[in-house]
């Protein structure tokens, strides 16, 4: 099992590679739909790469049970108990961005509440003075009811292009990715990515149905502020001098470009992918529960594995992978593969 730490710094590198690729060859080529998907799905990948083991090549490794035979000197290993501490608190970082995700959730569900509820045909308007810049979450739209009725108009295309992507979803989807990942920086920049991605396409569907670009910049200069909480859809999020940008670019999706990410992919898998096989010099030979065909501790053979020994008593140890006959004759094939004799301290 790989430690934690290792785990971490692959998927760092991963995610990194990923949104190089992705900043680099993506963004302006592709439709919206792709570069949502390429950094949903690539997100999940890249903390599940790691996770897998391919011995590729070889290199120093103590075995499992933490000990290495090498002559007479032993070397116990102690990184299980570190392994454990940090996996506890790893998980209770994850417990805690996770309970704060559902407060917010259970925040926004009260506010619902509160409002005055409209239904409409693709939506639910929610009506509230307490709503600051309008938003979306889940199939209800968010909003005051002061807005003029070209403003009201923009706000609902706007939002109503949110919900009909279904981006309060795959906002949710990437924090509880950034609850499990919380270690990893490139993660939450990938979550920024998204948000931006999902303004880009909610500004270029208000467009294409007709609305005006300097008006519809107005009403975003008039929502600059917008919505902290990245779990919610605002049409004032940020950054808008890129979306200002991205109204005057003519798009040409060339979905097929998303192919170029093989061999991305491919190299983060032989980084990830690959572990260490144990590499052990001549005369060493591991020590683990079933490798090991026959030990004796004391002139008797130990049933079990050196881990049931306690450091601290034994006082040598030897290893014969010669002149094994009499130990074949009287043990049979279990000496085959050699003896490692263990004498414990009086």
């Amino acid at each position: 099992m790989k430690s934690l730490f290792i785990y971490g710094i692959e998927s760092i590198v991963c995610t990194g590679l990923l949104l190089v690729f992705y900043r680099m060859c993506l963004v302006h080529a592709v439709s919206f739909r792709a570069n949502r998907r390429f950094l949903l799905i690539g997100t999940l990948w890249t903390c599940f790469i790691p996770m897998c083991r391919i011995p590729v090549w070889p290199v120093e490794e103590w075995p499992a049970d933490g000990w290495v035979v090498a002559g007479a000197k032993k070397l116990p290993l102690e990184t299980y108990t570190l392994n454990e501490m940090g996996l506890v608190f790893s998980i209770t970082i994850t417990c805690i961005l996770l309970t704060m995700l559902l407060v917010r959730m259970r925040r926004i569900n009260r506010l619902r509440i509160q409002s005055g509820l409209l239904q409409k045909e693709s939506y639910v308007l929610a009506l509230n003075e307490k709503v600051k810049n309008p938003f979306s979450f889940g199939r209800t739209l968010f909003m005051a009811p002061h807005y003029t009725v070209e403003e009201r108009s923009y706000i609902v295309a706007h939002e109503v292009s949110h919900i009909r992507h279904r981006h309060s979803r795959e906002r949710i989807w990437m924090e509880v990715l950034k609850a499990v990942c919380w270690f990893n920086p490139f993660v939450w920049l990938a979550a920024r990515y998204l948000s931006e991605v999902q303004e880009l396409e909610a500004d270029a569907d208000v467009l294409h149905e007709g609305g005006e670009v300097n008006e519809y910049r107005k009403v975003l200069l008039k929502l600059v502020l917008g919505v902290d909480d990245e779990v919610v859809c605002g049409l004032g999020g940020r950054p808008l001098k890129e979306r200002f940008l991205s109204m005057n670019l003519q798009r040409k999706p060339q979905n097929n470009r998303i192919w170029f990410s093989v061999p991305l992919l491919a190299a983060m898998m032989l980084f990830a992918f690959t572990t260490r096989l144990p590499s052990m010099p001549a005369g060493e030979i591991p020590v683990q529960s079933g490798t090991f065909p026959l030990m004796l501790v004391d002139g008797k053979p130990l049933e079990g594995s050196m881990g049931d020994i306690p450091s601290q008593d034994i006082e040598s140890i030897r290893v014969l992978d010669k002149d094994l006959e009499p130990y074949i004759e009287k043990y049979g094939n279990r000496a085959e593969k050699g003896i490692l004799l263990i004498s414990l301290k009086k």
